[in-house]
């Protein structure tokens, strides 16, 4: 974090109306990194936080499993994330409030809630919050393979061996999705070039076509779609290509202006 950041935040907390009402202030800055994330909302009447980590799994892993992992809202699922946590727990690695597993097409995600209780709901907290959560993203290794090992011991997912003289790590692949979006206007004006223009600044991501623009669904809303292509490594971070299409599609879906992304193929397609 940058200390004079900081201080200009917290001064703005200490900032209040004279009507005594709550009023949105500047956020302080989100944690940046591959794979944790953070999320604070700052008022005159007080901060609030989140954040935790998303361990993103080769759903290859799932493909011959013993078990398909239960169902959302099922009381297997429940039981699978309390095992999960108690394993995260037991091998000393978290603080975690909570756990979820989702998907989003071919991709698999392990969410990890890191428990906000011993911070202070204040600016001073979010800092020690975010900078204690950097910590998980330098054992992100470590905590997928417990997460990893778990799913493999309790039948619901299986070890892949990589295909002999190929690195699936290195290489270009591509996909295709459907996103929808809002058009703003006036001194705010954002559009579809804008949003292409800040997916390209994901990590990764090499070239962005779009092969269907500005379709109107309704007042100031359109859907395009989109072919990305990424490579799915870069210097200091090796993954897997449906690792870091499940890191891009994320990352999108936090992009100002985008509402919902859909039809993501479900191939990944190796293209170089």
């Amino acid at each position: 974090m940058i200390l004079e950041n900081w201080k200009r935040f917290v001064h703005q907390a200490r900032a209040k109306t004279s009507s005594g009402s709550p009023q949105l202030l500047e956020s302080p800055p989100s944690i940046s990194s591959p794979h944790c994330y953070s999320d604070c909302t700052n008022t005159t009447m007080g901060v609030s936080f989140h954040g935790g980590i998303h361990i993103e799994i080769d759903p290859r892993q799932f493909l011959e499993a013993q078990k398909a992992i239960p169902s959302p809202g099922s009381q297997s699922r429940s039981n699978l994330l309390e095992d999960l946590h108690d394993e995260l727990s037991s091998a000393s690695l978290l603080g975690a409030s909570g756990l979820n597993i989702s998907t989003f097409g071919e991709c698999v995600t392990v969410e990890i809630q890191k428990d906000t209780a011993k911070y202070d709901p204040s600016l001073h907290g979010y800092e020690r919050f975010t900078s204690d959560l950097e910590s998980w993203e330098e054992s992100y290794t470590e905590i997928k393979e417990v997460v990893h090992n778990f799913l493999v011991e309790r039948g619901y997912a299986t070890v892949i061996t990589e295909e002999k003289g190929r690195m699936r790590q290195h290489g270009i692949y591509r996909f295709g999705c459907l996103i929808e979006y809002d058009v703003s206007t006036g001194d705010n004006q954002r559009g579809l070039d804008d949003i292409v223009s800040d997916i390209r600044a994901i990590p990764t991501v090499t070239i962005v076509s779009i092969v269907l623009g500005n379709e109107r669904i309704s007042e100031k809303r359109y859907v395009a779609g989109l072919r990305i292509k990424y490579i799915p490594s870069y210097p200091g971070s090796l993954a897997q290509p449906e690792e870091a299409k499940a890191y891009i599609l994320r990352m999108i879906k936090r992009i100002k202006n985008v509402r919902s992304i859909s039809r993501v193929t479900l191939k990944t397609d190796r293209v170089e």
